[in-house]
Formats: C-alpha cells, sequence, structure tokens
C-alpha cells in the first residue's frame, strides 16, 4: 500500500492531507481489485383465444349373432357376410358446390349442431350372405324345466358423423434475467 504525502511550505509534512491521501489510494486499489455487474431483466407474455371445430364420418358393415336360452334350449346363430371387390365408401363435405357449414346451438343443457353439406355415400356389394339362427329342443327335455330361447342373425352397417367443437386460451409467460 503506498501512501502519498505533500510537503508544504519549509518542507514541513502535513500529517492529515497524507491520511487523506492515503485513503484516497487505498480506496483507489481496493476498487480496481472487483468489478461491477448490471443485471438486465427480460420478461414477455402472450395470450390468445383458438376455436377448434372438427368432424368426422365413419362406417361399418359387419354381422352379428346373439341368442339366449334357458331350460331344454340349444341356440346356433350363425352369420357370412362377403363384399364383393369394388364395394365402395365414400364421406364429402361440401359435395356439389353446394358448401358446407356446421351451426352450434347452445341450450341450457349442451347444445346441439346442424351440419350442411357433410356427405357419407355407401355402396356395398354384397358376394356372399349367410344368415341362419335356430333354436332346437335338447334330447330327452327334462319336463320341469321352463324352456325359452331366443336367436338372431343379422348384417349391420351403421354410418356415425361425429362432430367436436370447442374453445381453447393460452397465456405464455417468459421473464429472462441476464
Amino acid at each position: 500500500m503506498t501512501y502519498l504525502t505533500r510537503a508544504h511550505k519549509g518542507g514541513e509534512k502535513s500529517s492529515i492531507n497524507s491520511w487523506v491521501y492515503g485513503a484516497v489510494a487505498v480506496l483507489v486499489f481496493i476498487g480496481t481489485g472487483y468489478s461491477s455487474q448490471a443485471q438486465t431483466v427480460s420478461s414477455s407474455r402472450s395470450a390468445g383465444t383458438s376455436q377448434n371445430f372438427s368432424y368426422s364420418v365413419s362406417s361399418t358393415i359387419g354381422t352379428q349373432v346373439s341368442g339366449q336360452q334357458s331350460g331344454n334350449i340349444i341356440v346356433n346363430s350363425t352369420a357370412v357376410l362377403e363384399l364383393s371387390p369394388g364395394s365402395l365408401i365414400t364421406n364429402g363435405i361440401g359435395g356439389s358446390g353446394n358448401g358446407a357449414g356446421a351451426t352450434f346451438i347452445a341450450t341450457p343443457s349442451g347444445g346441439n349442431v346442424d351440419l350442411l353439406g357433410i356427405t357419407a355415400d355407401n355402396l356395398f356389394m354384397i358376394q356372399r350372405a349367410e344368415f341362419n339362427s335356430t333354436l332346437e329342443t335338447v334330447a330327452n327335455p327334462d319336463p320341469d324345466l321352463t324352456s325359452v330361447g331366443s336367436s338372431s342373425a343379422l348384417a349391420v352397417q351403421t354410418t356415425t358423423v361425429t362432430v367436436n367443437q370447442g374453445v381453447s386460451t393460452f397465456e405464455n409467460t417468459l421473464q429472462q434475467a441476464f
């Protein structure tokens, strides 16, 4: 550490000035050993709302067999359905240039939708179809049992339109210090 002294008239040294210059030198010395850093904080926020609408159309064809029995009844049900090549399922929106639309109607218990221009055309060409459903009495039936039965074999075709509508909101906040 260096103390600076200053000479006065007559060659005398002032002890007060020496102390002040010494303190300044110490502060300069201490101050040069440290660096000062400033911190900057940046933040951004964004928010928005998004309206969502989607629809789907599904078409299926198949068979269904069922049977119930009690007592002296035997149930036999079979169903076979083979489609020919060239069977066709087409689903479209805005057919024949008429446009398409959906109007959502809110009700106290939920809501309804009025669809326009959504089509589902199914052309199933059947190559082979066999449906068999029988109820038979067992050999040697027990006369004390009540016998009841039902049986069915069916071809089933369904077309379902599912509509989803919703609103979603989002908010993003970013804060970064550097």
